[in-house]
């Protein structure tokens, strides 16, 4: 999922156009210079349907509710294997218990007039080189508190899939790997942090505008 919040930031130098310098890469990139960001975390769409599957508790085999998966994903729909849970979500015909996550995993980022709302989007696979960047501008910095929900995740993603797993989360999630750069070996390009992303998405119609 994508994890949203708002952060103050100290008055930074603002050039003549309104803007701030902030070298990242090796290139200049200009960061807003208004009081509040929002920030968002993506991650490689491979390990956030893992994560999905294995959030919290299992699935209970009698059949009681259980908080098993994302939103009870699993007790939803019964999945029983993760192999169960990616054929399902990659099935276009599968009546998905979130039908924005079964359109698009990364849909909340996009608002009614289709722009990326977060001003800053971190990748979750350079969490800490982004979390020291963003603490040299941060009033009040990010700390290290995270809690890993995902108990029944005991191996790296990567070992969960198979070929033909790999395969229809490819076709399935095409467009999150391209315009994110991903693959299933992790990102494709060296980008701790996304500024001001000027990827639009149609929530309703579910596409991509280019």
């Amino acid at each position: 999922m994508v994890l949203t919040l708002k952060i103050y930031i100290e008055h930074l130098p603002i050039k003549k156009d309104g803007g701030v310098i902030k070298h990242v890469f090796g290139k200049c990139i200009n960061i807003p210079t208004i009081q509040i960001q929002k920030i968002s975390i993506i991650r490689n769409p491979f390990d956030l349907l893992c994560s999905y599957y294995h959030h919290s508790e299992k699935l209970d085999p009698n059949g009681k509710y259980c908080h098993s998966g994302w939103s009870s994903v699993n007790y939803t729909h019964q999945f029983k294997t993760f192999k169960e849970f990616i054929t399902a979500y990659c099935n276009p015909n599968f009546e998905w218990h979130q039908p924005q996550f079964h359109n698009f995993l990364f849909s909340q980022l996009f608002d009614i007039n289709h722009n990326c709302v977060a001003d800053i989007i971190i990748k979750y696979e350079y969490l800490n080189e982004a979390k020291k960047m963003l603490n040299t501008k941060l009033k009040h910095p990010i700390d290290n508190n995270f809690v890993n929900k995902s108990h029944n995740k005991t191996k790296s993603y990567e070992e969960y899939y198979d070929k033909e797993m790999i395969e229809l989360v490819n076709k399935k999630c095409y467009r999150e790997l391209k315009y994110f750069n991903y693959d299933f070996n992790g990102s494709t390009k060296h980008e701790p942090l996304i500024i001001n992303c000027n990827i639009k998405y149609d929530v309703y119609n579910n596409n991509i505008i280019n």
